[in-house]
C-alpha cells in the first residue's frame, strides 16, 4: 500500500515562510551545529531574511568555543536602503550568551550584493570591537537577489583583521 506524504502547497508554504513559523524552525534546528560553508549560512539565513523581503535585516549568529550555533538573532532592522548598526550591542550579546565567536549577515533588498563602503566600514568597527574582547568575527554575508557574497571569501574578514592586529 502507497503511503501518501503530505507536503505543503506552494502557497502554505509562502505562509510559513513570511509569518516567522519556518525561521522559528530554522533557529531551533541550528542550535549545536557549525555553520562553516558560506552557502550553507545562506541556505539557513534565507528563510530568516524571507519574512522582511523590503527592509534591511541585520543579523548575527552566535558560535561557542567549537564553533557551534548558539543562536541566531536579528539584532537590528533598517530602511528598504540602509539599517543602522552598533558594533557595542553585538559585543554586549556575545558577552551575555558567552559566544566565543560569531558571523553576521545582512540583505540588500535591491538584490545587488556587492558590499557597500559603509558594508565595509561596519565589518571593520565589528572586527575591532570583536578583537578588543576576545571575540572572533569569522564572517560577514550579504544576501540579496537569490544570492550572496561572502566576505571572507573575498579575503576582508582576514585582510582587516590583520591590519587590526598589527594596530593593536
Amino acid at each position: 500500500m502507497d503511503k501518501k506524504i503530505d507536503t505543503p502547497c506552494p502557497k502554505q508554504f509562502k505562509d510559513a515562510l513570511l509569518s516567522g513559523e519556518l525561521a522559528g524552525m530554522v533557529n531551533e534546528s541550528v542550535k549545536g551545529e557549525r555553520i562553516s560553508e558560506p552557502q550553507v549560512l545562506y541556505n539557513v539565513l534565507s528563510p530568516l531574511m524571507a519574512q522582511h523581503p523590503n527592509v534591511e535585516k541585520f543579523y548575527c549568529i552566535f558560535l561557542d568555543s567549537k564553533n557551534r550555533t548558539i543562536s541566531i538573532d536579528s539584532l537590528f532592522n533598517g530602511s528598504i536602503s540602509a539599517c543602522a548598526v552598533y558594533p557595542r550591542e553585538i559585543v554586549k550579546v556575545c558577552l551575555d550568551k558567552g559566544a566565543a565567536s560569531l558571523i553576521v549577515a545582512h540583505n540588500h533588498p535591491s538584490g545587488d550584493t556587492t558590499p557597500s563602503n559603509q558594508d565595509r566600514n561596519i565589518t571593520k568597527l565589528i572586527l575591532a570591537a570583536c578583537q578588543v574582547m576576545g571575540i572572533t568575527l569569522h564572517e560577514h554575508v550579504i544576501c540579496g537577489g537569490g544570492e550572496f557574497h561572502s566576505m571572507a571569501c573575498d579575503g576582508y574578514i582576514s585582510k582587516t583583521t590583520q591590519e587590526i592586529k598589527d594596530f593593536f
